[in-house]
């Protein structure tokens, strides 16, 4: 009876998730399933399928799951001399743990920097849906958001981030306004945020990431309307940032485009990306600076109206996870939006 060397059982496993994967596979997909099921049926598949459900399958939804983590996976333990799979590293995560609207848990946020002080060295892509709003500095009696804080610090290996919520809101000194923790990461290539504030202080922290190439702002606020200090102005675009995606509900675009005045049009953060663009103001082919600069509308339920926050969240978080977000197909800006 012939066997499968074992040279083509690695490359059939391998083969379920390209090494260029961006894609966090959750619980329920086929490709984990399967993986699961193959650290199952014999010795040779175990290795390395188990070393692909780390690398692209920790999908970390509930506190339960954060929790198995620690006790059920045999990889995660407080003595690195004592693990079972050092060798095995963690490259993507799905991180949302909390109650909806709830970041008051220190078991959680014990967790969180746990896991966090494991993967410093390995996580390149992070997409979080944490409710980092839902506790502000000044109510946090157990300075779990110092904790957080310092945890996020330590993901100096990111290379993809997103934050569904909001703008990565790690503020933890009552009444005063801290450093983001995301310009200090040295990796950082691509940056995704929910509802930041793009004015000279986000731009300044842009200019701080050496290696950014893309940018998504779902639902910002006064990045087309407030002017750039000259001295953050001039240096736009950045050198290496190659594209810019703009998110929100039509009716939310055409009001951002509705009231940004004419002193900042071409001094905001939107206008200096456009004009760098265009530099024949119209031939798209012959763009040779700045960024590619596009917007996507997110469509709306027949029906629906009032608050679009949790739709564009829900938008946000299932483009990040199935790792579509960076190049998703927008629509160009042109001059005739400015």
């Amino acid at each position: 009876m012939s066997t499968i060397p074992g040279e083509v059982i690695l490359q059939i496993v391998e083969s379920l998730i390209p090494s260029t994967s961006r894609k966090i596979h959750p619980p329920s997909d086929i490709v984990t399933q399967t993986l699961i099921s193959l650290t199952l049926a014999c010795k040779p598949t175990y290795h390395p399928a188990r070393q692909l459900l780390f690398r692209h399958c920790l999908y970390v939804d509930s506190i339960e799951r954060l929790d198995n983590l620690f006790d059920k996976s045999g990889y995660f333990v407080d003595n690195d001399t004592n693990g079972t799979d050092q060798c095995i590293q963690a490259y993507s995560l799905f991180l949302a743990p909390f109650p909806p609207g709830k970041l008051d848990e220190p078991h959680i946020v014990h967790q969180i920097d746990r896991l966090f002080s494991h993967l410093r060295s390995s996580l390149r892509n992070l997409v979080i849906n944490i409710p980092l709003r839902y506790l502000y500095p000044e109510d946090d009696v157990q300075g779990l958001r110092k904790t957080l804080r310092v945890a996020f610090s330590r993901l100096t290996a990111l290379e993809d981030f997103c934050s569904v919520q909001d703008e990565l809101f790690l503020n933890a000194v009552e009444e005063e306004i801290e450093p983001q923790i995301w310009p200090t990461w040295p990796r950082l290539r691509r940056l995704a945020l929910y509802n930041p504030c793009v004015n000279g202080d986000f731009v300044e922290n842009l200019l701080q990431c050496p290696n950014i190439t893309h940018v998504v702002l779902t639902r910002a606020d006064s990045y087309m309307d407030e002017p750039l200090p000259p001295s953050v102005a001039e240096r736009l675009p950045l050198p290496g940032l190659k594209r810019v995606l703009v998110i929100n509900t039509k009716e939310g675009r055409l009001r951002d485009a509705h009231i940004r005045d004419s002193t900042g049009r071409e001094t905001s953060f939107w206008g200096r990306l456009l004009l760098a663009q265009c530099p024949e103001w119209n031939d798209w082919k012959e763009r040779e600076v700045g960024a590619l600069l596009v917007y996507a509308d997110v469509p709306m339920p027949p029906g629906q109206g009032g608050d679009n926050i949790h739709l564009l969240q829900e938008w946000l978080c299932a483009r990040a996870v199935d790792g579509t977000l960076w190049e998703f197909p927008g629509v160009h800006y042109t001059l005739d939006d400015a």
